[in-house]
């Protein structure tokens, strides 16, 4: 678009015509028709050189409203439209792809069926710059939108009329160049009533209809996963202190595998994933005494090397966010430690303060020193 300040006005009033002046630039000056300024009314000086943009100047004494770039922009725009509805009984609409960032377009109807297009007519209070008449009721208003857009309360008077209404924004580019807009061209609009349809473009509506697709697959994977799944159903810690002076934990897991919400399968592994026993379907209580009967004669195979076997913990059933580490120390500590005096194992028989606080490993009761000793309460 060529800068604002740049614009010149292009229609003119001949006989009480309308006419866009490009029109007699094939005449020589002298048999150029008698113009006017369809603003003030005055005699106009037509500019149709070959190296200019065609336009009209006013006499040097006269003053217009029109020498203003928005004026000249907005009446260009105006005239230039109406001659092309002048033409036609249709008006398409530009419309973009509803979908986010796509910058597909389509045409939509917007208007039929208009016999008389007038421009500048007062209806009530109200002034469109061009208003589309059916059977003398008017049915649609168009207003060119420079600086200012439509005020509410005329918005509001047309919706309550029931008369369709199009604002379009100023641009050169509809009425100059080589793309110019015509009566069979949508026409880019600003805001409208009432409201385009919704419309998404092919290639929008195959990613649309993939990503259903994907959705109802991940749907289907979520619901089959709840009733088919292999998970951890119980666990225990237990820790061996052997006559070398090492230590070792180990961690018991109760694995279940369900198919269609029966469960099919039941296992004991290690956490290193050594699996000790497997019961298959049904799975009842003996399957799980087995279970726990195989976790027993593991540890007793450990208790025949003349290892110290801790079994602090019961079988606790795993909820989702559980964790069972067997290097998590700080959370589940050793309860024994090496006398490297006496060569073995003892039972740690100190408290092991933090703070104020502190956690007996025989008893298991959270402690705090006062001063008057200490007081116990159950953790």
């Amino acid at each position: 678009m060529t800068d604002l300040k740049d614009i010149k006005p292009k229609w003119v009033l001949i006989n009480e015509n309308l006419y866009e002046i490009s029109k007699f630039s094939h005449l020589p000056s002298q048999k150029r028709p008698h113009a006017i300024c369809p603003i003030c009314r005055r005699p106009v000086i037509l500019k149709l050189g070959k190296y200019n943009v065609h336009h009209y100047a006013h006499n040097p004494e006269d003053i217009c409203t029109i020498t203003q770039p928005e004026t000249a922009l907005h009446l260009n725009v105006k005239f230039h439209i109406y001659q092309q509805l002048l033409k036609a009984q249709k008006i398409y609409i530009e419309k973009r792809c509803d979908r986010f960032l796509c910058n597909k377009k389509t045409k939509q109807l917007f208007l039929k069926g208009w016999d008389n297009v007038k421009v500048e007519y007062q209806t009530d209070s109200f002034r469109p710059d061009i208003s589309l008449f059916k059977e003398n009721k008017l049915i649609g208003a168009i207003e060119i939108l420079v600086s200012h857009k439509m005020t509410d309360d005329k918005v509001q008077y047309f919706t309550d009329q029931k008369i369709s209404w199009i604002e379009i924004k100023a641009d050169e580019d509809l009425y100059n160049g080589n793309d110019t807009w015509n009566h069979e061209k949508p026409l880019p609009f600003y805001s409208c009533y009432p409201e385009p349809k919704h419309w998404i473009c092919d290639n929008c509506k195959e990613l649309r209809h993939q990503m259903d697709e994907h959705n109802k697959e991940i749907d289907k994977q979520v619901e089959y996963k709840k009733y088919n799944y292999t998970r951890i159903h119980a666990a225990k810690m237990v820790d061996y202190y052997f006559p070398s002076g090492k230590k070792y934990r180990e961690v018991y897991f109760v694995m279940k595998k369900l198919r269609n919400g029966d469960w099919v399968k039941a296992w004991v592994e290690t956490e290193q994933n050594r699996i000790l026993t497997t019961e298959s379907s049904p799975i009842t209580k003996d399957s799980m005494k087995k279970l726990s009967k195989a976790v027993k004669k593991n540890i007793n195979s450990f208790r025949s090397k003349g290892a110290i076997v801790d079994v602090s913990m019961d079988w606790r059933l795993w909820k989702s966010g559980s964790k069972f580490v067997a290097r998590d120390i700080d959370g589940f500590p050793f309860r024994y430690e090496w006398d490297y005096k006496l060569k073995k194992w003892l039972k740690k028989n100190k408290i092991i303060s933090n703070s104020c606080f502190s956690y007996d490993e025989r008893y298991g009761y959270l402690n705090r020193i006062g001063k008057n000793g200490i007081k116990w309460y159950k953790d």
